[in-house]
């Protein structure tokens, strides 16, 4: 299965995402594509979806973040960015 990450154009400009102190990066599953971008997203143009490699992230926890729906991938490792398999923009 592949994770993905969605960001903006200009945070992709910026460089390769990473995990900020104690913190996480917030990944989905593509079944979850569509309500990400929906409810984080909404109205943003240039959105960038990177297609992540899941046996190349160390740390990924399924987390309940979201009622009534099946839980999220969160990434508490370093993203590697040889897990980084596709880079597709979506609007």
């Amino acid at each position: 299965m592949t994770l993905l990450h969605v960001l903006t154009g200009p945070a992709w400009s910026a460089g390769l995402p990473t995990t900020p102190d104690n913190s996480f990066l917030h990944l989905c599953s593509p079944e979850q594509l569509d309500f990400v971008v929906a409810r984080h997203f909404r109205q943003r143009a240039g959105l960038i979806v990177l297609h992540l490699d899941p046996t190349q992230l160390i740390d990924v926890r399924w987390e309940a973040s979201e009622p009534d729906m099946a839980p999220f991938p969160h990434l508490y490792g370093p993203l590697d960015p040889g897990a980084v398999m596709q880079v597709e923009t979506l609007r």
